[in-house]
């Protein structure tokens, strides 16, 4: 994952040594939608965790790996859930 420093070496050649967030914000508005989601991927994931979050989603998981194994759920095509959505819609 490279991104292109252009933007903030230029906020930093302008004086700039503690950016902040608004211009980390408008630097990282002018990567392409590609460098964009690697770097919204990057931050998202330097995010502390709740380890009681994450033992409730391992748990609903795994129910819900059940009820589809069991036949309580059913999975519905993508295809399905997207026409009844623009049915609903007009």
């Amino acid at each position: 994952m490279s991104f292109p420093a252009r933007k903030i070496e230029d906020l930093h050649a302008d004086g700039a040594t503690n950016l902040t967030a608004e211009q980390v914000r408008e630097a990282a508005m002018s990567l392409s939608p590609d460098q964009r989601e690697d770097l919204a991927e990057a931050l998202f994931a330097s995010l502390p965790t709740d380890p009681e979050d994450e033992a409730a989603w391992t748990s609903e998981i795994a129910r819900r790996i059940e009820d589809l194994r069991t036949g309580k759920a059913k999975l519905i095509p993508a295809e399905d859930v997207f026409r009844e959505a623009e049915d609903l819609l007009r």
